[in-house]
């Protein structure tokens, strides 16, 4: 049974309702597709008050990760390891002619889903967005720490030597 989520003017979180305007009956507890959740995104991003422009191209990648992961796939089944071979799959890093994409569209790909997921899970759709453990806020960890402090004391202003 689809469910939609609508959302009440000054309300954070909306209340999960069919299609037909009813609350879900307490077989209906298996949760959101990723196909519902595709839909209710771009629909929060909307009433949110973003732009034409930035919820079509959003519908572009959240409909990658559906075609991909599948329309039907309960975003509840959702693993890290599925979110990750997504993040690496062909699909997302290289275009139709097998060409390597840039780093920026594979990187926002990657973000609109990351967004999805995190939305889902403040919702209460699911008790944790399944991300996988080298992905902090879109990026990936550097394995390496020592890089870390390196790249800080490049970027730390030296005091000036007064002698």
């Amino acid at each position: 049974m689809a469910t939609t989520k609508t959302s009440e003017p000054g309300s954070a979180n909306g209340r999960t309702t069919t299609k037909a305007g009813r609350k879900p009956k307490a077989g209906d507890t298996l949760g959101l597709t990723l196909g519902e959740l595709a839909e209710l995104y771009l629909l929060h991003m909307e009433q949110l008050g973003k732009s034409r422009g930035t919820v079509f191209s959003y519908s572009i990648d959240l409909g990658l990760a559906v075609r991909e992961v599948g329309e039907d796939t309960r975003i509840k089944a959702l693993t890290p390891e599925k979110i990750g071979a997504f993040f690496e799959s062909d699909a997302v890093t290289k275009t139709r002619t097998g060409k390597p994409k840039a780093k920026p569209t594979i990187d926002k790909t990657r973000r609109v889903l990351r967004l999805a997921l995190v939305w889902a899970a403040e919702t209460g759709e699911i008790p944790v967005a399944p991300l996988p453990e080298n992905v902090v806020d879109g990026r990936k960890v550097r394995a390496n720490k020592e890089a870390d402090t390196n790249t800080k004391a490049r970027h730390t202003k030296k005091p000036a030597d007064d002698s």
